[in-house]
């Protein structure tokens, strides 16, 4: 059995990039990988057909686009065929933006590469993962954070080998978030009324950060960039409000029906209280910032 991890990853704000190499399609802006992620184990079992079996959280599943694409990339050159099992084991919620597809497509890779032993680099691996996010339309720039890890600011689009990260200090800080659902990234992608806004508003937002950047510029510009879309749920925009008299810090992710912020390790028990006094019946998590990047196992 071969496996990778790749961690988790919020979006603050971004600008959309789009060209018809898809390697450097992508997205621009600022963003942090979080310690909870995606674990990703392959078997291969000699078989007269290549086929795949993937499951999520023990779940047998055919709508993982996203690891079918990856997967397929990966033995289309092979001679010989396998029965490949596929386990994604995630600790972040699907859909609700945390990364959670670019994150499974990434670990996937790399224990795909290993198992097959095809001997890309780690940089050709992460790149078929980022084309898969870009083809099945379920993120933009996502793999290339993951990539990299960290509190970061991507400066240039792309994939990883191509797109430019900056680091910023994150300051030993943690990550307290929680979600009420998903949103559909694909929705988003193809609503044509959104990009040339997003893109505007975030190119604003990437030109003030890049100045200096901080943890606490970061979520104040990524909770501008939210209420500037109008994408916060009335609970959701309720709570950021209650945390705001206790100078907590909220913004959403994109994207996802979440919340999230950067706290100090003392401000743990007092976010936790926050949650329970609203009442939102939503998965709270606390989670590192995970500096390393996705990584073999």
């Amino acid at each position: 059995m071969f496996s990778a991890f790749s961690p988790g990853q919020i979006t603050g704000f971004f600008k959309l990039h789009y060209s018809k190499n898809f390697l450097f399609s992508g997205s621009t802006g600022a963003g942090i990988c979080i310690s909870n992620g995606v674990e990703t184990s392959v078997k291969l079992k000699s078989s007269q057909k290549t086929k795949f079996k993937i499951q999520i959280n023990n779940q047998l599943t055919n709508d993982a686009i996203v690891s079918k694409f990856v997967a397929r990339t990966m033995t289309s050159k092979l001679n010989q065929h396998y029965e490949i099992s596929i386990k994604h084991y995630s600790d972040i919620p699907i859909g609700c933006g945390y990364g959670s597809s670019g994150s499974a497509a990434l670990s996937l890779a790399y224990a795909l590469n290993e198992a097959l032993s095809l001997g890309l680099s780690q940089e050709k691996t992460a790149q078929i993962a980022h084309i898969a996010e870009i083809k099945c339309r379920t993120g933009l720039g996502t793999v290339l954070s993951l990539y990299n890890g960290g509190a970061h600011l991507r400066l240039n689009p792309g994939a990883p080998g191509i797109g430019k990260v900056l680091k910023f200090n994150s300051n030993n800080r943690i990550i307290a978030t929680f979600t009420l659902g998903n949103i559909s990234t694909q929705d988003i992608l193809l609503n044509p009324a959104v990009p040339s806004f997003v893109n505007n508003l975030g190119q604003t937002l990437i030109q003030k950060f890049t100045n200096n950047p901080s943890v606490d510029l970061f979520l104040t510009l990524s909770r501008y960039f939210a209420l500037s879309l109008n994408f916060f749920p009335y609970n959701l925009y309720q709570f950021m409000k209650l945390a705001d008299r206790y100078d907590i810090v909220c913004s959403m992710n994109m994207f996802g029906y979440s919340i999230f912020s950067i706290i100090k390790s003392n401000e743990k028990a007092e976010f936790y209280n926050l949650f329970r006094k609203s009442n939102i019946k939503g998965k709270l998590i606390f989670s590192n910032i995970d500096n390393i990047g996705a990584r073999l196992l």
